[in-house]
């Protein structure tokens, strides 16, 4: 199916791990880690939110969708915690089947669970938590403030992890996580100017007044980066611009038209790309 894909390295790691003899072992975690996704999958189609695809990776799947991180709270709330949720749910069915041979299984789920739900991105505890914090900070600040505790969580699973590298002379788990989170907040980093832009486009769709909000022009030039113009927007403005070359307009767009052009395209694009 092309609606179905899978990494090439998947199948290098499955046979690798057969030849080490860890196969069965390497099979239990990636039918948890399935599991998991499997949550997020089941949510996605339960809020009919449309999927380019689903690629099956070395360590769980991906799924890709249409909507990326434009969607209502609710929706981004439950596909967060339908994650953990499904992993809690097979730990608790096979502890009422009282089956040791899926121990591993059970207790490999539970810590899954538990795992995703530090408050961290891009863990689901670190999207849940900024579903909550929504309603009184808005897009940016809770995107701002969920990465700021990311960073402090990172920090201390570094530390801690240096201790247990000390007591055992092996453990680098913890280390390896907190590298993990920090690694991400830099990938992470240009997602702020989208929340920017979802939280003024946000004010600017629910204003009945539109008609009343100021407008102002500005003249720009074709080889500026749109990028260096989001400081300036603002919610009591409506935003007009002029591109000028050799002293003449030759093109004009709107604050709604730089919106979408960023959300398709990217933050790092210039003028000349929108025009």
């Amino acid at each position: 199916m092309r609606f179905i894909k899978i990494n090439p390295l998947f199948y290098f790691v499955l046979f690798s791990c057969f030849l080490m003899g860890i196969g069965e072992s390497y099979l239990s975690m990636f039918f948890i880690l399935l599991f998991h996704e499997c949550g997020h999958l089941i949510a996605v189609f339960f809020e009919n939110i449309d999927i380019f695809y689903i690629k099956i990776e070395p360590f769980g799947i991906t799924i890709k969708m249409k909507e990326k991180f434009i969607m209502s709270q609710k929706k981004e709330f439950l596909i967060a915690i339908a994650g953990p949720l499904t992993n809690f749910l097979l730990s608790f069915i096979i502890y009422l089947l009282k089956n040791d041979n899926l121990s591993f299984i059970m207790y490999g789920s539970l810590c899954m669970g538990i795992f995703n739900l530090i408050p961290a991105i891009p863990l689901d505890g670190g999207r849940i938590l900024k579903t909550l914090l929504l309603n009184t900070y808005g897009y940016l600040k809770s995107y701002n403030y969920v990465l700021y505790i990311t960073k402090i969580i990172s920090y201390l699973m570094i530390i801690a992890g240096i201790f247990i590298v000390i007591k055992t002379n092996f453990n680098f788990s913890f280390i390896i996580v907190g590298c993990f989170l920090l690694f991400n907040i830099l990938t992470e980093k240009n997602q702020s100017y989208f929340y920017l832009i979802k939280e003024i486009s946000e004010y600017k769709n629910k204003n009945k007044d539109i008609e009343k909000i100021p407008i102002m022009t500005i003249g720009i030039n074709k080889d500026f980066y749109v990028r260096k113009i989001l400081s300036d927007l603002t919610f009591h403005r409506f935003y007009v611009f002029n591109v000028i070359e050799n002293g003449k307009i030759i093109r004009k767009f709107t604050e709604s038209e730089l919106i979408d052009s960023i959300i398709n395209f990217g933050s790092h694009i210039r003028i000349k790309d929108i025009i």
